[in-house]
């Protein structure tokens, strides 16, 4: 029962940079682990022993399950960023003077608006493609979204698109605006894809590729806008840059 004494009770929680989460819920969930972390130090029918008999119950009941000898961080870590996918980092620290544990936690950032092909259920993703929250049903998006035509079930906690897809598309995106072409929409087939399609304001299409770097992409793509295709870009169709060394492009 030393683990259960009052000297390394847990008597309160801080939390800190959890914005919009009841910070009464997340609490409850913190108290609930941290009595079923305690619990394993028992077989199950000794609990049940315990819980159900007399005296042995009233003992059970007023022992001290919030102890920081009992805590596993890590543990408690998953329990929260599983619960809450909008939480990026956290951070458990234990004081003993004080007999607090403090719970730090910092929120993912929008980067990318992930949907399926008619736009009807959307997930915001952060930096690292992890989508972290069901984005609601309007229309227009002031952040890039990115279609997905498979239309593959958007599970939230899990990775959607590699880290360096998110950046291929911001870069990519960002360099076709400082080239006056807005992009309309971005098309892709399949979760953690590879290949893009950017539909421009303009009607055409750019086939890419996460693998060939977007300022090689922008370079290559200018050369063909203005040394091969010219006065025909009203009737272009598309230009294909998927693959090193070779440039392809067709007009309607």
């Amino acid at each position: 029962m030393f683990f259960f004494t009052p000297v390394l009770a847990i008597k309160n929680i801080s939390l800190s940079g959890i914005k919009d989460i009841s910070q009464e819920e997340i609490t409850s969930r913190i108290d609930n682990y941290l009595e079923v972390q305690s619990l394993k130090l028992f077989p199950g029918f000794v609990v049940n022993f315990m819980k159900t008999k007399g005296y042995l119950k009233s003992m059970f009941d007023n022992l001290n399950k919030k102890n920081f000898v009992l805590l596993s961080r890590s543990g408690l870590v998953k329990e929260l960023t599983k619960a809450y996918p909008e939480l990026r980092q956290v951070k458990i620290n234990f004081s003993l003077s004080s007999k607090t544990l403090s719970v730090d936690a910092s929120g993912r950032e929008i980067s990318l608006i992930w949907c399926n092909s008619d736009d009807t259920k959307c997930a915001y993703l952060d930096q690292q493609g992890i989508a972290f929250e069901m984005a609601p049903e309007i229309s227009g998006f002031l952040t890039i979204k990115v279609s997905d035509m498979n239309n593959e079930e958007i599970s939230l906690g899990k990775e959607i698109m590699t880290e360096n897809s998110v950046l291929f598309v911001e870069q990519t995106q960002g360099l076709l605006k400082g080239q006056n072409i807005e992009i309309a929409k971005i098309e892709v087939n399949g979760l953690k894809p590879s290949s893009f399609k950017f539909y421009t304001q303009k009607g055409w299409y750019l086939l890419t590729s996460s693998s060939i770097g977007p300022n090689k992409i922008i370079e290559v793509m200018k050369i063909l806008l203005e040394k091969e295709i010219k006065d025909n870009a009203d009737n272009l169709e598309y230009i294909d840059l998927r693959y090193p060394e070779r440039a392809i492009y067709k007009l309607k």
